[in-house]
């Protein structure tokens, strides 16, 4: 077997060398972490081993909501109890029951074990946690109030869970009934209309049009399923690929402003959001441009991510937040209302709090009322159809009846 040496540190923290015959770096990799020693250098030949490609949390997915949720809600509850931050870690990765955070909570801890602070621990895994948790863990560490920074982001994403299922529960329902309305007429053109097409082929009557129509309809999809189907799956591929350019990210961002009802539930969405995630970096120490910063990355809408730039620009140059964002009139003229109450009595975060709160209870209200008129929308849409299915079946048969009368 191959010789290998190591530069590797001890819990206590003193760096101690050696060698080791193993068969392979990952051997050696492991038999080190097996004995307590964190490894920072294996050498084999001359050649050094990145260590980083033997890192399991390389293979670290990134974390859910709800798991970033518990795991700043637990670490904040550890730290008031006044545990040091390895400990924590520790303690969290025992009792983990998901491999992925396992996994996280892993490197997390090798990684402070070295003397590595947490937030730079949690960059390194930038593919796991988002931008905004490690900022706050940041400024956490610098002004000394960490556990209060976890708190604060279990809050936030505790938050944002809560709207994303109110938003998921509002579409499930006008997606079912689509797909209902879809195989309703998909049931009755195969299985309906073949039937009464035949008959009224063997009458040798005249058909109205809209009965053409539909017998052509049919006859189209029976033959030529396949082309269907392929145009279908990839008009799906095509619009998700679309969607995804910047270009198609702004044309639907900009047609969600132009639907009535739809475009209130984006402008107050956005409104919560902007205002929660100024509001949470603002309570933990971070600049009013590096919160707007952060609030330009978690924004998905283009429109206005491009907006929240521009208000950082402004801010840059010394304008007022509120002056900034009451130039767009997506924001709800109350958002730069507060605002401004905030920045003249000097508690502009619990301001912008209490308009994110507000604005919360408004999204919760506008989704109930997107959903009452989007249910009757597609049973219309669905009668509509089925009537008229319904209707070309009919009346040539009331022709035939006459006829025979």
């Amino acid at each position: 077997m191959p010789n290998y040496s190591y530069v590797a540190q001890k819990p206590d923290g003193q760096i101690v060398k050696g060698t080791y015959s193993a068969k392979d770096q990952n051997e050696v990799y492991n038999n080190l972490r097996e004995q307590g020693y964190f490894p920072h250098e294996i050498n084999e030949q001359g050649k050094v081993l990145s260590l980083s490609s033997l890192n399991t949390t390389k293979k670290a997915k990134k974390l859910k909501l709800k798991d970033l949720s518990v795991f700043c809600k637990q670490f904040s509850a550890i730290l008031k109890a006044g545990i040091p931050v390895l400990k924590c870690l520790d303690l969290l990765k025992r009792q983990a029951t998901d491999k992925n955070v396992e996994l996280v909570l892993n490197g997390l801890y090798e990684d402070v074990q070295r003397g590595i602070p947490l937030s730079d621990a949690m960059k390194g895994q930038k593919n796991v946690f988002p931008q905004i948790l490690i900022s706050m863990i940041e400024a956490g560490e610098a002004t000394g109030s960490l556990e209060y920074s976890f708190d604060r982001m279990s809050i936030h994403f505790e938050k944002e869970i809560k709207i994303n299922q109110k938003l998921s529960k509002a579409l499930i329902y006008p997606i079912m009934m689509v797909v209902v309305c879809i195989l309703a007429v998909i049931v009755l053109l195969v299985a309906v209309v073949p039937k009464f097409a035949t008959m009224f082929e063997e009458a040798g009557m005249k058909l109205p049009f809209s009965t053409q129509i539909l017998i052509g309809a049919e006859k189209f999809l029976m033959n030529f399923w396949w082309l269907v189907g392929i145009l279908t799956v990839g008009a799906v591929i095509g619009f998700m690929k679309f969607k995804d350019t910047q270009q198609g990210k702004r044309m639907i961002h900009s047609l969600y402003f132009k639907i009535p009802v739809i475009a209130d539930l984006i402008q107050k969405t956005s409104a919560e959001k902007f205002t929660r995630t100024t509001a949470t970096m603002l309570s933990a120490g971070v600049s009013l441009v590096n919160a707007l910063d952060m609030v330009q990355r978690v924004i998905e809408n283009t429109i206005v991510k491009e907006a929240v730039g521009k208000i950082k620009e402004d801010v840059i140059k010394g304008k007022g937040l509120s002056d900034a964002v009451s130039r767009f009139r997506f924001f709800p003229v109350m958002v730069p209302q507060m605002i401004e109450v905030g920045e003249e009595s000097g508690s502009l975060d619990k301001m912008l709090e209490n308009t994110a709160n507000f604005y919360e209870n408004e999204v919760d209200n506008q989704i109930t009322v997107v959903t009452t008129l989007i249910e009757p929308a597609i049973l219309v849409v669905l009668a509509v159809v089925v009537g008229f299915i319904v209707m070309s079946i009919v009346q040539p048969m009331f022709g035939m009846i006459n006829t025979v009368s």
